[in-house]
């Protein structure tokens, strides 16, 4: 199957996992920089917006 990449709208992610991110940082996924109080997830030795969490079709 092809795997694809698509964000979710800021109302959505309050629904999925993911903690609220406590301090600016970079996001390993993309060029936006991560800020206070926006969902984050765990990717490998940082962190990525939950937005740009990947998902596959299986």
């Amino acid at each position: 199957m092809k795997r694809r990449t698509y964000r979710l709208p800021e109302s959505q992610l309050r629904h999925l996992v993911g903690v609220s991110a406590l301090h600016d940082g970079d996001c390993v996924r993309c060029p936006d920089p991560i800020l206070v109080n926006q969902r984050v997830v765990p990717q490998g030795d940082g962190w990525i917006h939950a937005s740009c969490a990947s998902g596959a079709d299986e």
